[in-house]
């Protein structure tokens, strides 16, 4: 907690669940809801199902404030400056076999190719701090993602010039041809790996 109020988490939301749900997911990776059951178990904080649920659409509407605070860090402690970063995607699956619009079945990396899915697309810094994310529909052929979450990326922060490492899988043919109306160049490529530079 002391951690979370030095980088001035809290002042995120005055709705102390999130915080602590943050600090529990750290300490032990779980669910959502089983993560309510870890800090009553651990640190004997209790907290309703029913208040989870009624939280959670204002928990999702802080993501902007959260990348902010989450970049200032990087910046002051990192000395993170924009010019480099790695992307990958990972998927998260549900304990469902209900889809929608959002999750649906998919390539899972977690071997779960029957339940719904999200794919998550994931910037990091060259110390693999995360400094943006992206949600994808399970689906979604990760591939497809690279373009629209870095050309997101790059408009709002106003980065004039950028390098961006990913896994050689996710380049394509197809993709070459979309980066160069873009102004996206290829600086370099490798078998595991495939870096592009985008200068604006």
């Amino acid at each position: 907690m002391q951690v979370a109020k030095h980088f001035d988490f809290c002042s995120l939301t005055d709705r102390k669940m999130f915080v602590d749900l943050i600090i529990i997911r750290i300490i032990e990776p779980a669910s959502k809801l089983y993560s309510l059951e870890l800090l009553n178990e651990f640190f004997n904080i209790k907290y309703r199902r029913k208040d989870f649920y009624r939280y959670l659409p204002e928990f999702a509407l802080l993501k902007d404030k959260t990348e902010n605070k989450i970049l200032a860090l990087a910046k002051k402690e990192f000395n993170f400056d924009f010019s480099l970063v790695f992307y990958d995607v990972t998927t998260l699956y549900f304990e469902t076999f209900q889809a929608d619009e959002l999750r649906k079945p998919g390539f899972s990396k977690d071997g779960k190719s029957q339940q719904p899915q999200v794919l998550i697309g994931l910037i990091v810094d060259v110390q693999g701090f995360p400094v943006a994310y992206e949600i994808f529909k399970g689906n979604e052929f990760e591939g497809k993602t690279f373009i629209p979450i870095i050309s997101a990326f790059k408009r709002k922060h106003d980065i004039k010039e950028l390098t961006v490492v990913a896994d050689a899988a996710m380049l394509s043919l197809d993709m070459l041809r979309r980066l160069k109306p873009a102004d996206y160049h290829i600086s370099s490529g490798a078998s595991q790996q495939s870096a592009w530079q985008a200068d604006r």
